[in-house]
């Protein structure tokens, strides 16, 4: 089994037997952020991030919104609604100002990084305005009853794909 590489607070749970190493969960995330830390000095850029929420878990605490959103399978926790942001400003702006086909920037977003800075103020980690346009569209088709489940499902996945590429740096906010 390979090393276990994450942020604190992503997947407190070990597998099954511990973690590869024996080790603990707070010496885990102690050897995290020296690996980030190392890598970071190696490459000259700033690579310490954090979890952001493509759907805001509070997204859920509306019933409409929740049934809405529970027909694509999502759940806040669910993997396909996370995504690594960069905290350090300088280092989103080098990789944004990057060439896609940049080997570095290629590997940072194969890994499921966003091109956008984790804002840890946010109720999603990235921006309030998204959060707040997703409520707000989520709620209009929630209202409509014309709407069938399989119309309702695939609204949410659209506006879920969508909300990837604006925290991915595809797609512009405001």
């Amino acid at each position: 089994m390979g090393v276990i590489f994450g942020r604190k607070g992503v997947n407190t749970a070990a597998p099954a037997g511990g973690s590869p190493q024996g080790l603990g969960k707070a010496e885990m995330d102690e050897r995290t952020d020296d690996a980030i830390a190392s890598l970071s000095r190696a490459l000259g850029i700033d690579l310490d991030f954090d979890i952001a929420y493509i759907f805001a878990p509070s997204l859920w605490f509306d019933p409409s919104i929740k049934r809405m959103i529970d027909l694509t399978g999502i759940q806040p926790e669910s993997r396909g609604n996370k995504m690594s942001l960069l905290k350090n400003p300088q280092a989103v702006a080098r990789f944004a100002a990057m060439s896609p086909d940049e080997p570095l920037r290629q590997a940072l977003v194969a890994s499921g990084f966003g091109m956008v800075q984790h804002n840890p103020l946010a109720a999603n980690g990235y921006n309030d305005q998204l959060a707040a346009m997703q409520q707000k569209q989520l709620k209009e088709w929630a209202g409509r009853s014309e709407l069938s489940d399989d119309a309702c499902m695939y609204a949410v996945i659209h506006l879920h794909k969508f909300s990837t590429e604006v925290m991915q740096g595809k797609v512009p906010l405001g």
